[in-house]
């Protein structure tokens, strides 16, 4: 058997559940899994957690289970992914090896389902491994996709081949970089937020990014970022395309500081990329870049973005794209998109109608699968009924965790700019680009309104909407910047000039907006338009 030091990448969240509750394997469920309390899914088998009275319906349904433990109380469950130098090829593993780390309960062909801790699992010295830990929350299968409905195939933009001219290798490599000369970027080291998270909201900042978004994650004492461009069409997170990585890295060093250069200083260049090069264009839809810190130990930037939109029902068009891993040698890129509804089949045949026509680089497959316990931040969308893909890594990644994960041995340039490439593309195509930031030369632009708004001393905020002609049903909106509405105003018809309306920052209920940045935004039948306010 083949020594190695252990990799790991674990979720910290212990699993704690009522009594009574058992740990079932619910095999072929299909659209059954709905009914079901599934808080994981492997290859196509539900892993339920159960009390009495489901599994007497799980009978009745006719379903066949395997029921793994009974006793649940207290106890923390693990997806073991061994792991090997090129994940093309499975690892056969040997269950007697971590039997000794822990109780096995199930195997898979790619991972195995085990009874145990993060002090026992983290002793492995046999194998790499990653790890996902189960929660006890069961999947919430609610659809919060919206799916493409534009012609197949699509049809060639030029807009987007101007985007794609605009990747810069050097800028990748730039990006690179800085990001492996910040001191660290373990959350469990000092330096991830006193460098890594002031450094990204400076990029989003300085790459015209309307809104940044700080998440706490890990209670509190982290932070987890995103940078929001606001679409023209919505300028809310109401529907929104996000391309995102993970910053994080694992290992705090010391003198043998680990850069995390491939795993995951990689993927988050193809962000920052994404950001820098879509900030010369405006969009319809919303874009969100995120950060997603702390994946290392169990997805939690992602946790608690995907919470904060699912607050305000946002919804994806199209599909998340997440980058984990892009400076690996390889002669091309797989990606994969997860969900169980029909978006993920959508989403990876845009993907590759995207490599087909624009050729960003050598894609070698494009495929949709329902597995949804990978061991990456594509896991916390799917779980939440986001349609997500993501790049898959290629070969030669046996340094990620250890000191020999940096630029010297991990990067690539040719390869890390084209799998950024393949993200910037299709997150701006579901954006859908409308033109370079300031080129006007539609003919809606002629009457298009125009708002403007001044803050009185008392705070109160004095709005005008100068109108060359104003159709039926006029209204004006006022959101934060999750898209929660705060008042709406039915305007009468002026047909034209301009309709001035005072507004005390309060919502139906009485609140008082806080001080922050706002959207406002008109509407009539003829035109739309729209305006950001920071009040104070």
């Amino acid at each position: 058997m083949r020594k190695s030091s252990f990799l790991i990448s674990i979720v910290l969240f212990s699993f704690s559940v009522f009594a009574q509750k058992s740990l079932t394997l619910v095999h072929n469920a299909g659209v059954l899994r709905y009914d079901m309390p599934v808080i994981q899914e492997v290859e196509n088998t539900c892993i339920v957690l159960a009390d009495q009275q489901q599994l007497n319906q799980l009978e009745n349904g006719l379903l066949s289970y395997i029921l793994l433990d009974s006793d649940t109380q207290g106890k923390e469950y693990f997806l073991v992914y061994p792991i090997g130098d090129d994940p093309a090829v499975r690892v056969v593993y040997d269950e007697k090896v971590f039997a000794q780390y822990g109780k096995v309960l199930a195997t898979f062909p790619t991972c195995l389902l085990m009874e145990s801790n993060y002090t026992n699992l983290g002793t492995i010295t046999e194998y790499n491994i990653r790890l996902v830990a189960l929660g006890q929350e069961p999947i919430d299968y609610t659809c919060r996709t919206v799916i493409d409905t534009r012609p197949r195939p699509a049809p060639y933009d030029p807009l987007l081949e101007e985007i794609l001219e605009r990747v810069s290798e050097d800028s990748c490599e730039k990006h690179l970089r800085e990001l492996c000369a910040i001191h660290n970027r373990d959350i469990k080291g000092p330096y991830n937020e006193a460098e890594a998270m002031p450094y990204l909201k400076k990029k989003y900042i300085e790459y015209g990014c309307d809104s940044i978004i700080v998440l706490p994650i890990n209670t509190g004492s982290n932070t987890a970022v995103a940078g929001v461009r606001f679409g023209k069409k919505d300028p809310t997170l109401k529907q929104f395309t996000l391309i995102g990585g993970h910053s994080d890295t694992k290992g705090v060093g010391g003198e043998n500081r680990h850069q995390g250069a491939n795993d995951n200083a990689s993927g988050q260049v193809g962000v920052l990329e994404a950001a820098r090069v879509h900030q010369y264009y405006e969009f319809d839809y919303t874009i969100i870049y995120a950060s997603h810190n702390g994946e290392e130990y169990g997805f939690l930037g992602s946790k608690a973005l995907v919470n904060d939109l699912k607050r305000v029902d946002a919804k994806v068009v199209g599909g998340v794209f997440s980058y984990d891993m892009l400076g690996v040698r390889g002669t091309g890129i797989r990606y994969e998109a997860y969900n169980g509804n029909a978006g993920a089949e959508e989403f990876v045949d845009r993907i590759q109608e995207m490599v087909n026509t624009y050729k960003p680089y050598n894609v070698t497959s494009v495929k949709a699968t329902s597995t949804s316990s990978q061991p990456t931040d594509v896991t916390t969308y799917w779980n939440n009924g986001y349609v997500c893909a993501w790049h898959n890594w290629g070969s030669g990644f046996g340094s990620i965790h250890t000191v020999a994960d940096s630029i010297r041995s991990d990067f690539e340039p040719k390869h890390l700019t084209g799998a950024t490439k393949t993200g910037i593309v299709v997150t701006a195509y579901y954006a859908n680009p409308l033109g370079p930031v300031g080129i006007k030369n539609s003919a809606a632009q002629k009457n298009k309104p125009v708002i403007t708004w001044k803050q009185t001393a008392a705070g109160a905020l004095l709005i005008s909407i100068n109108t060359k002609k104003m159709g039926s049903d006029a209204t004006l909106e006022i959101f934060d910047l999750h898209g929660r509405l705060y008042k709406r105003f039915n305007l009468p018809s002026a047909g034209s000039g301009v309709s001035t309306l005072s507004w005390n920052r309060r919502n139906k209920n009485g609140e008082k907006a806080a001080n922050a940045l706002l959207l406002l935004r008109y509407k009539d039948s003829v035109s739309t338009a729209s305006a950001k306010v920071l009040v104070k």
